[in-house]
């Protein structure tokens, strides 16, 4: 499916200086590494927050960017670059050291003002060794049935997660897999954390009392208005990735 989105490139909100020097180099089976080549900004938008960083190489440049709606483990990761063809086939990601990788169900090809191609796809971020990718793309626990619950991260294992974090591989996703060196993510998550209390209290929900549920709020009846939407979804739109 091609999405056609309008962006503006301006960055809001530096949070950290830019880490270390450009480089590229080939890492295996032909994989584009990239550092960074801006800071860390953040976006503090009217429904959600992101994190936003350039990656170049001083010949092909990457915008990535990881939005959150809602505190949690789901971001929606968006990558897109001027230089380099989006072939999106059967996207996986990896979040570095961690050897598993992630599949996700809804990854969608996009293409920026009419110019930039990218990718964007919906998945977690605080990937551990127990967790396993099922044939769907989501992820759920090993040795654990459908439908149960993995146990929500504490905040020690949290900040030990994006302490630990070294970078993210998209592989499947443009004419060359790509490794974008992100590194520590402590000092940018705790502005992000910031942002989406504010974004909570906004809608008149305590954070404090939200980050104390023992599990995440869901939709009423989502299977229910789900199957609907695809039973009455056109048949000829689909054929056409629409």
């Amino acid at each position: 499916m091609k999405l056609l989105l309008r962006i503006p490139i301006a960055l809001v909100l530096s949070i950290t200086a830019t880490s270390s020097p450009i480089f590229a180099q080939e890492d295996g089976a032909d994989v584009l590494v990239l550092s960074p080549s801006s800071p860390w900004n953040l976006d503090f938008a009217e429904h959600s927050c992101a994190l936003r960083r350039l990656y170049s190489d001083g010949e092909s440049t990457v915008f990535f960017e990881m939005r959150q709606f809602v505190p949690g483990d789901s971001f929606r990761f968006m990558a897109y670059s001027d230089e380099l063809g989006e072939e999106l086939d059967g996207l996986e990601y990896r979040i570095h050291p961690d050897d598993g990788v992630t599949t996700p169900s809804n990854a969608y090809s996009i293409t920026v003002d009419g110019d930039g191609e990218g990718v964007t796809f919906t998945g977690p971020l605080y990937r551990t060794g127990a967790l396993a990718v099922s044939e769907v793309g989501e992820t759920e626990p090993s040795g654990e049935s459908e439908g149960s619950e993995q146990t929500p991260l504490t905040d020690e294992e949290i900040a030990a997660r994006e302490a630990a974090i070294t970078s993210i591989s998209l592989e499947q996703a443009f004419e060359r897999d790509i490794r974008l060196e992100i590194g520590s993510l402590i000092g940018p998550m705790e502005v992000m954390r910031t942002c989406l209390d504010d974004l909570l209290t906004s809608w008149g929900v305590d954070a404090q009392v939200h980050r104390t549920l023992s599990r995440s709020v869901t939709p009423v009846g989502q299977r229910r208005w789900t199957r609907r939407i695809i039973e009455d979804y056109p048949s000829r739109a689909l054929q056409r990735g629409e």
